[in-house]
């Protein structure tokens, strides 16, 4: 099948030339709309990848202008953008898109959907030559549909499964979380663990995009984080002086983590992490910060402090350092941890939720206990934003010194 690449960025051209080059395609390039526009009305292409900014045309002046045109065949049209927003994604297909894939992609993500967008270019072809079977296709997607949700469900069941227990202590830390997914998967997950010789470990992270990918990589990396999987051989080592497992400091785990993931990953996804180790006996907690929100400590008496270390996000970068942070929590101090979805939520008239709302938010409410702060702080987001859905996922994990 030709399909027909409209992006400015030449890097991206050729990463997905290579793509679909080798299942099986025909590549056509346009470095902005109304070249694309010109191969189009001069060629038999029905397929088109566009991204949304490009000089000259955009990728939603393409799309209006394509569905514009009167052509004896049907174009079918996936727009790759950066932009992540409803708002966006609504414009973008209200343009007459009929596809919309955010980037970072993942490459078999957009292997699939190039997939049904050929099935969907046969069906118009077939409908075409005889208008028929419109019924029994109907039937069929409906069918594929249910298989589909009833996947998502168990996946989604099984999500839940793999979460912390809520509301626990271990010696003098209580912890305490929620999470919103954005569409029944998520992309955050987090955990902590009560070790052998006494420490406490424990995380909050974030994989970039939302759907299957995302929670799938969240899945792998959750396992990959518990300090006595299989898999976890490469971020621990086994003392055997002392017989005892051996965690790795929150920035070595870092590296490795970017070492494993870079090296590995061929679907454009990176993950934003904060991971820390408590030592009840020096009350001394070690953590570090890969590209995520900044920690917030919430002092007992109403201080708001923000941790701010520096480090970028896990498989971004071939070659990053990550900092460690090393403080104690006095009796009634909280550390906060919390995703992007909550900063960075942004409602109608493109307000943001902010990091000061949310420092101000946390002062006023320092007199409630963790879990009504976490009720305050799902209660102030969803009515900020005027609606319980969200375009990223939520999530919080409260450690308070008791």
């Amino acid at each position: 099948m030709k399909i027909l690449i409209a992006d400015d960025m030449p890097e991206t051209i050729v990463m997905l030339e290579s793509l679909l080059s080798r299942s099986g395609h025909e590549v056509i390039a346009a470095s902005n709309g109304k070249e694309a526009l010109d191969i189009l009305t001069s060629s038999d292409v029905s397929f088109v990848l566009t991204d949304w900014e490009m000089p000259v045309m955009n990728g939603k002046e393409l799309v209006k202008a394509i569905r514009s045109l009167n052509l004896d065949r049907y174009i079918y049209i996936i727009i790759l953008t950066a932009k992540s927003g409803k708002n966006e994604m609504i414009e973008g297909l209200e343009a007459g898109a009929d596809d919309y894939v955010v980037k970072p992609f993942n490459t078999h993500e957009l292997r699939v959907r190039i997939r049904a967008g050929e099935r969907i270019l046969d069906l118009e072809k077939k409908l075409a030559e005889q208008n028929l079977h419109l019924s029994d296709a109907k039937k069929q997607l409906e069918h594929a549909l249910s298989i589909i949700q009833k996947d998502i469900d168990t996946a989604a069941a099984l999500q839940n499964e793999l979460l912390p227990p809520n509301n626990v202590q271990y010696g003098s830390y209580k912890f305490n979380w929620f999470l919103i997914p954005t569409k029944q998967l998520a992309g955050d997950i987090f955990n902590y663990y009560l070790l052998d010789d006494g420490k406490i470990v424990f995380f909050l992270l974030d994989v970039a995009g939302h759907g299957v990918s995302s929670s799938m990589l969240s899945f792998t990396l959750n396992n990959i984080l518990a300090p006595y999987s299989t898999e976890n051989a490469i971020f621990t080592r086994f003392d055997s002086g002392e017989s005892s497992l051996l965690v790795s400091s929150p920035a070595m785990l870092f590296k490795k983590l970017n070492e494993h993931f870079f090296k590995s990953h061929d679907s454009m996804q990176y993950f934003t992490i904060i991971y820390g180790i408590i030592d009840p006996e020096t009350d001394k907690i070690k953590l570090s910060r890969a590209g995520h929100t900044m920690p917030i400590i919430l002092k007992n008496d109403g201080n708001v402090e923000f941790i701010d270390i520096k480090g970028s996000a896990i498989a971004l970068l071939s070659e990053t350092n990550f900092e460690e942070a090393e403080f104690t929590l006095s009796a009634g101090d909280r550390l906060i941890l919390y995703s992007d979805g909550i900063t960075e939520c942004i409602r109608e008239n493109d307000e943001v939720f902010g990091f000061d709302r949310f420092k101000d938010f946390l002062r006023d409410k320092r007199n409630i206990n963790s879990p009504a702060l976490l009720d305050e702080i799902k209660n102030a987001v969803i009515g900020f934003k005027h609606a319980s859905e969200f375009e990223d996922d939520i999530s919080a994990l409260i450690i308070e010194k008791v």
